[in-house]
Protein backbone atom coordinates (compact mmCIF):
# COMPACT_ATOMS: atom_id res chain seq x y z
CA UNK A 1 0.00 0.00 0.00
CA UNK A 2 1.23 3.49 -0.81
CA UNK A 3 1.27 5.75 2.25
CA UNK A 4 2.16 8.96 0.43
CA UNK A 5 0.85 10.00 -2.94
CA UNK A 6 2.15 13.15 -4.61
CA UNK A 7 0.53 14.23 -7.85
CA UNK A 8 1.87 17.24 -9.69
CA UNK A 9 -0.68 18.91 -11.92
CA UNK A 10 0.41 22.46 -12.61
CA UNK A 11 -1.89 22.98 -15.58
CA UNK A 12 -4.82 20.59 -15.16
CA UNK A 13 -7.04 21.49 -12.21
CA UNK A 14 -9.84 19.23 -13.50
CA UNK A 15 -7.64 16.15 -13.37
CA UNK A 16 -6.44 17.17 -9.90
CA UNK A 17 -10.01 17.40 -8.63
CA UNK A 18 -10.84 13.99 -10.10
CA UNK A 19 -7.92 12.52 -8.17
CA UNK A 20 -9.00 14.31 -4.96
CA UNK A 21 -12.52 12.88 -5.29
CA UNK A 22 -11.16 9.39 -6.02
CA UNK A 23 -8.93 9.49 -2.92
CA UNK A 24 -11.71 10.87 -0.72
CA UNK A 25 -14.12 8.18 -1.99
CA UNK A 26 -11.62 5.52 -0.93
CA UNK A 27 -11.59 6.97 2.60
CA UNK A 28 -8.21 8.71 2.39
CA UNK A 29 -7.48 12.14 3.82
CA UNK A 30 -6.39 14.60 1.16
CA UNK A 31 -4.88 18.06 1.29
CA UNK A 32 -3.57 20.33 -1.43
CA UNK A 33 -0.51 22.57 -1.46
CA UNK A 34 1.43 24.46 -4.12
CA UNK A 35 3.13 21.25 -5.25
CA UNK A 36 0.00 19.25 -5.97
CA UNK A 37 -2.09 16.76 -4.02
CA UNK A 38 -0.70 14.80 -1.10
CA UNK A 39 -2.53 12.13 0.85
CA UNK A 40 -3.31 10.36 3.05
CA UNK A 41 -0.48 11.05 5.50
CA UNK A 42 0.99 14.21 6.94
CA UNK A 43 2.94 16.50 4.68
CA UNK A 44 6.17 14.78 3.56
CA UNK A 45 8.38 17.85 3.91
CA UNK A 46 11.61 15.85 3.80
CA UNK A 47 10.86 14.40 0.35
CA UNK A 48 11.86 16.42 -2.70
CA UNK A 49 11.82 15.33 -6.34
CA UNK A 50 13.15 17.39 -9.23
CA UNK A 51 13.41 17.06 -12.99
CA UNK A 52 15.73 19.33 -14.96
CA UNK A 53 15.64 20.63 -17.56
CA UNK A 54 11.93 20.54 -18.25
CA UNK A 55 11.28 20.68 -21.13
CA UNK A 56 14.29 18.54 -21.99
CA UNK A 57 16.08 17.97 -25.29
CA UNK A 58 18.98 15.53 -24.86
CA UNK A 59 19.36 14.67 -21.16
CA UNK A 60 16.95 14.54 -18.21
CA UNK A 61 18.29 14.83 -14.67
CA UNK A 62 15.95 13.24 -12.12
CA UNK A 63 16.83 13.84 -8.49
CA UNK A 64 15.13 12.84 -5.26
CA UNK A 65 16.13 13.61 -1.69
CA UNK A 66 14.68 12.38 1.56
CA UNK A 67 14.39 9.01 -0.15
CA UNK A 68 16.29 5.94 1.07
CA UNK A 69 15.53 3.69 -1.91
CA UNK A 70 13.85 4.48 -5.21
CA UNK A 71 12.91 3.06 -8.56
CA UNK A 72 12.43 5.70 -11.24
CA UNK A 73 10.38 5.01 -14.35
CA UNK A 74 9.56 7.06 -17.45
CA UNK A 75 6.18 6.28 -19.04
CA UNK A 76 4.40 7.48 -22.14
CA UNK A 77 0.83 8.75 -21.80
CA UNK A 78 -0.53 5.28 -22.57
CA UNK A 79 1.36 3.85 -19.58
CA UNK A 80 4.11 2.06 -21.50
CA UNK A 81 7.43 2.09 -19.67
CA UNK A 82 10.08 3.85 -21.76
CA UNK A 83 13.02 3.54 -19.33
CA UNK A 84 13.69 2.75 -15.67
CA UNK A 85 16.46 2.78 -13.08
CA UNK A 86 16.83 1.72 -9.43
CA UNK A 87 18.50 4.84 -8.08
CA UNK A 88 17.64 8.07 -6.27
CA UNK A 89 19.44 10.24 -8.85
CA UNK A 90 19.47 9.50 -12.58
CA UNK A 91 20.83 11.22 -15.69
CA UNK A 92 18.84 9.81 -18.59
CA UNK A 93 20.00 10.16 -22.19
CA UNK A 94 16.72 11.25 -23.82
CA UNK A 95 18.15 11.72 -27.32
CA UNK A 96 16.50 8.50 -28.51
CA UNK A 97 13.08 9.24 -27.00
CA UNK A 98 10.40 10.71 -29.26
CA UNK A 99 9.39 14.30 -28.46
CA UNK A 100 6.25 14.55 -26.33
CA UNK A 101 4.88 14.47 -22.78
CA UNK A 102 5.88 11.70 -20.39
CA UNK A 103 5.24 10.76 -16.78
CA UNK A 104 8.11 10.23 -14.35
CA UNK A 105 7.22 7.92 -11.46
CA UNK A 106 9.42 7.52 -8.40
CA UNK A 107 8.49 4.75 -5.96
CA UNK A 108 10.46 3.68 -2.94
CA UNK A 109 10.99 4.31 0.73
CA UNK A 110 11.48 7.64 2.48
CA UNK A 111 14.27 8.17 5.00
CA UNK A 112 11.62 7.79 7.73
CA UNK A 113 10.60 4.36 6.38
CA UNK A 114 7.32 5.27 4.66
CA UNK A 115 6.49 3.93 1.20
CA UNK A 116 6.30 6.72 -1.35
CA UNK A 117 5.06 7.23 -4.88
CA UNK A 118 5.72 10.49 -6.71
CA UNK A 119 4.53 11.41 -10.18
CA UNK A 120 5.82 14.32 -12.25
CA UNK A 121 5.35 15.32 -15.87
CA UNK A 122 8.31 15.86 -18.16
CA UNK A 123 8.25 17.21 -21.71
CA UNK A 124 10.80 16.21 -24.32
CA UNK A 125 11.03 18.88 -27.02
CA UNK A 126 13.19 19.04 -30.09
Amino acid sequence: MVDILVYSSNNDAGQSMELVEMLRASGKDVWIDQHGIVGPMQRPTEIVAGITPNPATDNINIMSSGVRTAEIGIYDLLGKEIASSKTTTWKLDAAGIVAGSYVVRIVGESNSGEEIAIWRRVVIAR
